[in-house]
């Protein structure tokens, strides 16, 4: 027998499974190698002495075996709850947020759906045949819509102007520089909303006023809304000295609910922007005058560089100065003509009963609008949903692997 067969044996001997000839074997062995016995005396020793210690280890509580065990059946069940807790919380959160997002959107959003009828003029009188026609909603604010289409006035206006070449605007610089006007230049607007019981008439004297007073109309729109009830949103341009006149001729066609006037003071930015305009057709002469002394061709590339940069600028700044001169002169008003069912200033005694009634109606109409402005949000809103459904879908197949990993 080998010393590694004897350690084998004595493995099972510690373990209480040896057998009588085994031992034999092994009682065979001690007799002769020395470092074997030796090491079976030692195990011996310590078997004794962990016997020994075992039998001072106090004994378990009674009843601790069967709690634990209790407490280990539990755990499952326990984790299941606050999983399932954990999902009734995210799922209360995820039908809050759908139901927030169908209302605030449909709300926030309903200016810009299409209107159930509307119709736009645009008129091309006072040079203007660039002016974009749009429609406004059955509902809601148009102010943002009427501004947008003044940035496209201007912006068409200021792109159709000649700048001519680089002498050409030195001299019209020049002119400017040199009848720099004393009076104030003031930017006039006005915002007038009226109700009337004759639609029709009412926006037919309005646009009449307007072209008597030397004006334009450079955009309408009309449109349908509640109750069969028109209403037509007017951007007007009119003389400056003639604003007075129109503002308070307008007031005879309907009952004026709301008016707004503005006067920005633009003098000292317009002079800043001669100022300006002078410095750069300064250096734009002695540009063209460093060109005939040019004597490398390298400056001379620069030099034309440079000139090319300071005409840009040039031209920039008149076109500046001819937009607020355009809105000095002329006037912007915006209208909001609002037609009105002409029982409702007819001063009658109305029953409790009847006023119920009427704010149910009114009601119903209203949540009927609002039902077909959500229904549209929502067909608005597919794109977006798709995606977030995507979205959704490759996360949640991200985590499912990471967890398998796991």
């Amino acid at each position: 027998m080998t010393c590694q067969e004897y350690e084998i044996l004595l493995e099972k001997e510690l373990a209480g499974n040896l057998t009588e000839e085994e031992q034999a074997e092994m009682e065979k062995h001690d007799s002769e190698c020395a470092a074997c016995r030796a090491l079976h005396e030692s195990m011996k020793d310590l078997d004794e002495k962990i016997e020994a210690q075992m039998g001072k280890v106090p004994p378990l509580p009674d009843g601790l075996h069967d709690a634990w065990m209790k407490k280990i059946e539990e755990e499952p069940f326990m984790e299941k709850n606050e999983k399932k807790r954990s999902w009734n919380w995210m799922r209360y959160v995820g039908v809050a947020a759908a139901v927030l997002f169908v209302v605030v959107g449909t709300i926030m959003t309903r200016d810009t759906l299409p209107a159930r009828t509307s119709k736009s003029v645009v008129s091309e009188e006072a040079g203007s045949p660039y002016l974009m026609a749009r429609s406004v909603p059955a509902y809601g604010d148009s102010n943002a819509m009427i501004e947008d289409m003044e940035a496209e006035m201007a912006y068409a206006s200021e792109d159709s102007m000649d700048t001519g070449n680089v002498y050409g605007g030195v001299a019209e610089a020049k002119m400017a520089e040199n009848s720099i006007p004393e009076e104030k230049k003031i930017i006039r607007t006005a915002s007038l909303t009226i109700m009337t019981k004759s639609f029709d008439e009412s926006l037919d004297a309005l646009t009449a006023l307007c072209k008597e007073l030397n004006g334009w109309v450079s955009w309408m729109s009309v449109s349908t809304g509640s109750g069969n009830l028109q209403r037509a949103s007017m951007t007007l341009r009119i003389p400056q000295e003639n604003l007075d006149a129109f503002l308070s001729g307008s007031g005879e066609f309907g009952r004026v609910t709301s008016r707004e006037e503005t006067a920005d003071d633009v003098t000292e930015s317009y002079r800043d922007t001669q100022t300006r305009l002078a410095t750069q057709q300064a250096l734009m002469e002695r540009l063209q005058s460093l060109v005939t002394t040019a004597a490398k061709l390298s400056d001379l590339l620069e030099l034309e560089s440079q000139i090319a940069d300071t005409q840009y600028t040039i031209d920039s700044l008149q076109q500046s100065l001819k937009s607020t001169d355009r809105k000095v002169s002329y006037s912007t008003v915006s209208i909001n003509l609002r037609e009105e069912r002409k029982e409702d200033t007819v001063v009658s005694n109305v029953t409790f009963g009847e006023r119920i009634l009427a704010a149910f109606q009114m009601g119903l109409e209203s949540f009927t609008e609002w039902l077909q402005d959500m229904v549209l949000f929502l067909i608005a809103s597919i794109p977006f949903i798709l995606i977030a459904v995507v979205i959704f879908v490759i996360i949640h197949v991200v985590r499912k692997k990471m967890k398998k990993q796991r």
